[in-house]
């Protein structure tokens, strides 16, 4: 099957839509005064994973490939576009090292101190230390 087989269809790419070229929120270039921050620097793919409507959304890339900042990129963009709450928003790694790089681009996006982001482990212990002092424990 050839790519025109499996993608000839009338569904515009997100990458020409003008919603991916200028969002309305604080974290956005200013709506029509310029493209959005979420999508400089993406290529296509990565560009459907940060505008992909909301729900599950599988990333699979290998190393090096721009999986963190797809990740930061969409946090964002959804906080931007009224999607959903930065106080609602878990980003989890499975390594400190991950983690730290994930916090320091949700910083440089003026997100860090709303996006609950760390490693799996370290979080989950957050989590159970809180439920324990909540009952009284």
């Amino acid at each position: 099957m050839t790519d025109d087989e499996l993608f000839g269809d009338d569904i515009p790419h997100p990458a020409d839509s003008p919603r991916a070229e200028a969002t309305a929120g604080p974290f956005d270039g200013g709506g029509d005064r310029g493209p959005s921050p979420f999508a400089e620097g993406l290529n296509p793919d990565q560009l459907d994973a940060v505008v992909h409507e909301s729900g599950p959304l599988l990333v699979v890339a290998g190393a090096g490939s721009g999986k963190t900042r797809v990740l930061t990129r969409r946090i964002a963009y959804r906080i931007a576009t009224g999607d959903t709450d930065a106080r609602h928003t878990l980003a989890l790694t499975f390594t400190r090292e991950a983690a730290g790089e994930l916090r320091r681009r949700l910083l440089r996006l003026g997100l860090r101190e709303r996006v609950e982001a760390g490693p799996f482990h370290a979080v989950m212990l957050r989590v159970l230390q809180q439920r324990w002092d909540d009952l009284g424990r």
